[in-house]
């Protein structure tokens, strides 16, 4: 375990300033638009090859093509933007793939894919601000279980992180957020089963949280599901924080991580279900995440 998590981490470490130097290479970058992307500089992408690197020594041949299809994607999508319905029907078919690796009942099938898009989509939506997405799946894979890669995932993010810990140095990219994204589907529909427990999902709670509350949200404002907008849960953490901006983007990952925490335990307490949903309220309400903060909804 801690021999896996310690190459992970060297190889994600080593990797990332050479990413960073291909991604300005290249000009595979982040640009600040003032709307939804508000860093401050151009900064490189191409973390989630440092962070694939890692991990790639300690998947089998199903799981290296498994995650490589999603890297691929991700890293396309970051060069020159992909059609949404395309990238859609990507992670539908590969969903499926994993899927049919995990069970042979076609109900079961249609319900495992189902999760697979909405986590990697999920996972893919909190990637908006330094530190966030890498912190989230670092919780999450610490306290996930039966997994031969875990320490490995955990090692490589870890890597990673040092480099995108605010100020950020390097993005993950779609590519490393749809990486992690297939990686977190797995590790929840390894370990369910059916009829299933949300205890499972706990450790990745809080993505569900934000993903359901940003569908809620748009809606109420009679906007569309799938339009971007800078009020996810760790926009509106930021803007209840006081201090200069680097101040409040460490302490916002801070908090963030130990939302994560609590609804990651949760699955080693009974009555998880009920505590969980008391939870859920009082995050969703004292963050008012079904409703735009003033200036949340006009930076779109």
């Amino acid at each position: 375990m801690i021999i896996q998590a310690l190459v992970s981490f060297l190889i994600s470490l080593v990797v990332t300033p050479f990413a960073m130097f291909l991604g300005r290479k290249f000009a595979i970058v982040d640009r600040p638009d003032g709307l939804l992307k508000t860093h401050q500089k151009v900064t490189p992408y191409l973390g989630g090859l440092a962070i694939y690197a890692g991990i790639l020594p300690f998947m089998n041949a199903k799981l290296i093509a498994l995650t490589s299809i999603m890297f691929v994607l991700g890293l396309l999508d970051d060069i020159k933007p992909i059609k949404w319905y395309i990238r859609l029907g990507v992670e539908f078919i590969t969903g499926w793939f994993l899927s049919s690796i995990l069970t042979h009942d076609l109900l079961t099938n249609i319900f495992y894919t189902f999760i697979f898009v909405l986590t990697v989509n999920a996972t893919n939506m909190i990637d908006g601000m330094d530190g966030i997405c890498a912190v989230v799946a670092l919780i999450g894979m610490i306290f996930s279980v039966n997994l031969p890669f875990q320490w490995a995932v955990v090692g490589s993010v870890s890597g990673y992180l040092v480099y995108n810990f605010p100020p950020a140095k390097i993005f993950m990219g779609d590519a490393g957020s749809y990486l992690l994204g297939s990686i977190i589907s797995y590790a929840i529909l390894s370990n369910l089963e059916i009829p299933f427990s949300l205890n499972v999902f706990f450790p990745f709670w809080i993505l569900f949280l934000d993903i359901f509350s940003s569908i809620v949200r748009r809606v109420i404002a009679r906007k569309s599901p799938f339009e971007g907008d800078r009020d996810h849960i760790y926009d509106k953490i930021w803007r209840r924080i006081k201090g200069s901006k680097i101040l409040k983007d460490r302490m916002t990952v801070l908090v963030t991580a130990v939302i994560a925490i609590i609804f990651a335990v949760l699955k080693y307490i009974e009555s998880s279900i009920l505590i969980s949903l008391i939870g859920s309220i009082v995050v969703v309400l004292s963050l008012k995440m079904f409703w735009y903060d003033k200036g949340g909804k006009k930076n779109e």
